[in-house]
C-alpha cells in the first residue's frame, strides 16, 4: 500500500513538472499550492525542478505566493526562483515577458524581496551593453527599496570603477527621493566632484542636477557652490 502512495506522489510530480515546463496560462497544479504549507517546502519545491518552468509559470505562482506564503517563504522563493530568471532573462537579452513586470509590481509591495540581488551582477558583468542597464533603469522605477537596501546599492555602485552607463542607475536611483543616510550623500558628492571631468555623457549632468534638487539641502553650501562651478566650466 505504502510503494502504491508512493509511486503516485511520483507521478504527480512527474506529471506536474510536466506541466510547468509548458505552462502559459491557466490553473496551476494542486500539489505547487501546498508547498506554503510544507515545512520543509525549498526540497519539496525542487522536485518540482522549477529551474525548468515556463518563466509564465515561475510570475504565475510568484503572484499567487505573494498574499499566501510566510515573508520568509516568499523571500526565499523570490531569491531562488523569480530572481535568477529574471536574471537570465537579461542577460541574454531576451524581452521580458509582461507578466514580469506586473509581477515586479506586485512583490514590491513587500520591500525586500527584491533588489540588490538583481543589481549588483549587472554592476559587475562587464559585457552589459546599454539594453541591458535601460532594462534594469525600467525595473528600478517600478520596485520598492527599504532603505538599507537603498544605501547599500549606492555604495556599491560608488565604488565601482566609473561607468558612464551607471548613470542610469544612479539617475533612477536619485528620482525615487527616499531618505538616504549622510555618509551615502557624502559619498555621493565625492563621487561627483571626482567625475565631474568626465565629457564621455551628458547623463552624468543630468544626474547631478537630479542630486542637487532632491539631495541638495543635506550638502554644504561651501561644496554645493564647488559641484555647481566644476560642472559650469566643463560641460
Amino acid at each position: 500500500m505504502r510503494e502504491l502512495t508512493v509511486i503516485k506522489i511520483v507521478k504527480i510530480i512527474e506529471r506536474s513538472r510536466s506541466v510547468l515546463r509548458s505552462y502559459r496560462g491557466g490553473k496551476i497544479p494542486r500539489i505547487v499550492m501546498i508547498l506554503p504549507l510544507v515545512k520543509n517546502f525549498e526540497e519539496f519545491l525542487w522536485l518540482l525542478r522549477p529551474d525548468l518552468w515556463s518563466s509564465e509559470a515561475i510570475c504565475s505562482i510568484s503572484l499567487k505566493f505573494f498574499s499566501i506564503m510566510e515573508d520568509y517563504q516568499l523571500h526565499r522563493f523570490i531569491i531562488q526562483i523569480f530572481v535568477p530568471r529574471l536574471q537570465e532573462i537579461i542577460f541574454k537579452r531576451k524581452i521580458i515577458p509582461s507578466i514580469f513586470f506586473k509581477t515586479l509590481k506586485k512583490i514590491s509591495m513587500k520591500p525586500g524581496l527584491i533588489g540588490p540581488s538583481v543589481i549588483f551582477p549587472l554592476i559587475d558583468n562587464k559585457t552589459c551593453t546599454i539594453k541591458e542597464y535601460l532594462t534594469l533603469y525600467g525595473i528600478l522605477k517600478l520596485i520598492k527599496l527599504k532603505k538599507n537596501e537603498l544605501n547599500s546599492i549606492f555604495s556599491y555602485i560608488l565604488n565601482a570603477p566609473f561607468n558612464p552607463k551607471l548613470c542610469l542607475i544612479i539617475r533612477s536611483l536619485i528620482t525615487k527621493n527616499q531618505p538616504l543616510s549622510l555618509e551615502v550623500i557624502d559619498k555621493l558628492s565625492d563621487w561627483f566632484a571626482k567625475n565631474y571631468h568626465t565629457k564621455r555623457d551628458e547623463k552624468v549632468k543630468i544626474c547631478f542636477l537630479l542630486f542637487i534638487k532632491y539631495y541638495g539641502k543635506y550638502i554644504t553650501n561651501e561644496d554645493k557652490r564647488k559641484l555647481i562651478k566644476n560642472f559650469n566650466q566643463q560641460f
